[in-house]
């Protein structure tokens, strides 16, 4: 896959509590030609969703037991029509099938491979998308 360096994708908003693979994320995502913007805590994304208007926000619901799907729906309520895609640990594959029930468009279990998630983003994030999947 050839990574393009022109900013012509989606703005997306990535959060994770995992700083390295937050970051690795999106810089993964910013060499695919997305605007993508990393934040560290959830004071960070709610300012950053406000500020920034992004089209998405890649949300990893592996905070602490259940404060991920309630921070989840918190963003769900405020942002209704924001397109939300979930991101868990194995062992949290609950929590993924929560927010699918809950109105995520997508949910992708880590590990997985950034390309999947460019490819999600470039070909399936439409307002034509069908039901939420689990990736």
């Amino acid at each position: 896959m050839q990574i393009s360096n022109k900013k012509t994708g989606l703005r997306v908003v990535v959060f994770s509590p995992d700083q390295h693979f937050g970051m690795s994320l999106t810089d993964w995502l910013n060499n695919a030609g997305h605007q993508a913007i990393y934040a560290q805590d959830l004071k960070a994304v709610f300012k950053k969703l406000t500020a920034d208007r992004p089209h998405s926000i890649l949300f990893d619901l592996s905070l602490s037991d259940t404060f991920g799907i309630e921070a989840f729906h918190l963003i769900r309520s405020l942002y209704p029509d924001l397109p939300v895609i979930t991101m868990s640990d194995m062992n949290l594959q609950t929590l993924s099938s929560l927010s699918l029930s809950a109105g995520a468009r997508a949910s992708f279990l880590k590990p997985f491979e950034f390309s999947r998630m460019g490819e999600f983003l470039r070909g399936e994030l439409t307002p034509a998308t069908e039901s939420p999947r689990t990736r």
